[in-house]
């Protein structure tokens, strides 16, 4: 897909019966995987803010607190594609080496939601 193809092929890829992988590079907004059919996904990057933009370098120079938050907040929604409500369940496998230290700031700061509980 591209960024003028997104949604019309994530609703070509739902529609389809049989199983297959949609890879939803860039998918920050409009992806709701609740239902039966959706029960993982996983994150290849961890999508931090961009420090060459040279507003966020600024504000995450002041505020380093404010860029982790960010990231968690982008990672907390993603996350939250595939549990939509209580009932919903799903597993999230997060391949980018960086949650590490994402998690790590994140809990020394007391910035991780305490409704994603179930880290391995």
């Amino acid at each position: 897909h591209n960024k003028f193809n997104s949604k019309d092929r994530l609703a070509e890829w739902q529609s389809y019966e049989k199983d297959k992988v949609f890879v939803g590079a860039g998918f920050t907004e409009g992806l709701d995987l609740k239902g039966e059919k959706f029960q993982w996904q996983a994150i290849c990057k961890i999508a931090w803010p961009g420090l060459g933009d040279p507003a966020i370098k600024k504000k995450a120079d002041l505020d380093p607190k404010w860029y982790i938050w960010k990231t968690v907040q982008q990672t907390a929604q993603a996350i939250g594609r595939i549990c939509r409500s209580e009932t919903d369940e799903g597993v999230t496998y997060i391949l980018d080496e960086s949650f590490e230290r994402l998690y790590s700031e994140a809990r020394r700061l007391e910035l991780w939601p305490n409704y994603i509980t179930t880290l391995e």
